[in-house]
This record gives C-alpha cells, structure tokens and sequence, in this order.
C-alpha cells in the first residue's frame, strides 16, 4: 500500500529579479493560480515558457528558475526567479546539408537577420519557412555562442535536400 499523502496548493506566486518584460505580460504566461493543486511537471514548463518570451526579445540564454517554498496547511508558494543576462545579437547565419539549393534560395527565407537581435520566434519561424519550401526532408536550427563573446551567437541551419521533381520518358 502506497500513500501519497496530502496535496499541496499554491498560496502565491511571485516574480522577482531583472524583469525585462512587464510583470503584467509575463504574469499572462503563468497558468496556475492561487488555490490550484501544485504540480512539479508544471512548473518547468512554465519556466520554460518565461525563458521563450525572454528569447523573443533577444535574451537567447535567459534563465527562469522556480523556487517553492512550503509553509504549514499543506500550502506551497511559488518563486520565478528570472535572469535575463545579456542581449544577444546573431553574428553568422550558416547553412549546411544544402547541395542543390543555392544559398540565396535560403537566405531569402529568413525572418531572423544577421547583426539583428537574436529572437527565439524569429528563429524557429526561419525554419518553419525552410520547410515550407518543400526542397527539404528535414531542418534542424543549432544557436551557437561565440566562443569569447557573450553577446554574439552564430545560428546554424542543417537541412536534408530531397528530390523535388521526376522525370519520366
């Protein structure tokens, strides 16, 4: 027999550290509130959303860590400690995997420029575009620091070529 004992509700949660977004926009991201059975599964998620919107405004390393902290009645309160770190902007983009598409080809597919802001969206969105062309089985997207740099990333795009037309005679 196994007993799992009392469910713990959230009695708070709370922002701190180097809010570079308002708090009214992030708290919209949270999806638990006061009262709610506290989950360990949702609680990583939701750091991990923090850290995307983060992303997006160009903090491509920023860190969301949650903290809960216990009290009495079986309550437990929640801490999202955000650390954005520095902005970073894209260096290089590089394409690899690409033998028969030209460069420019994908290049023209880009949203996310080089020496521009970093963003997250704008990165992912590059690659739903690469593959919406139909010339590649697959895409994968690598962010990549810059070794000695902490504002610069390089963002890599590996892509599978296929066959795009058939010739019959």
């Amino acid at each position: 027999a196994i007993n799992e004992g009392e469910q713990y509700t959230i009695s708070g949660v709370e922002l701190r550290g180097n809010l570079i977004v308002p708090e009214e926009e992030l708290r919209k991201l949270i999806n638990v509130e006061e009262g709610d059975v506290f989950s360990r599964s949702k609680v990583p998620a939701i750091s991990e959303t923090l850290s995307r919107r983060l992303g997006a405004e160009g903090y491509t390393f920023a860190s969301v860590n949650a903290v809960p902290q216990t009290s009495g009645e079986y309550k437990a309160a929640v801490t999202f400690f955000v650390e954005p770190g520095e902005r970073t902007y894209v260096r290089r983009i590089n394409f690899e995997g690409n033998v028969t598409t030209q460069d420019e080809v994908l290049r023209q597919e880009m949203t996310q420029m080089e020496g521009a802001v970093a963003s997250t969206d704008r990165i992912e969105f590059s690659k739903s575009q690469l593959e919406r062309t139909g010339f590649f089985k697959a895409v994968d997207v690598q962010t990549v620091p810059v070794p000695g740099r902490g504002d610069l990333v390089d963002v890599n795009y590996k892509v599978e070529e296929q066959p795009t037309g058939s010739l019959s005679a």
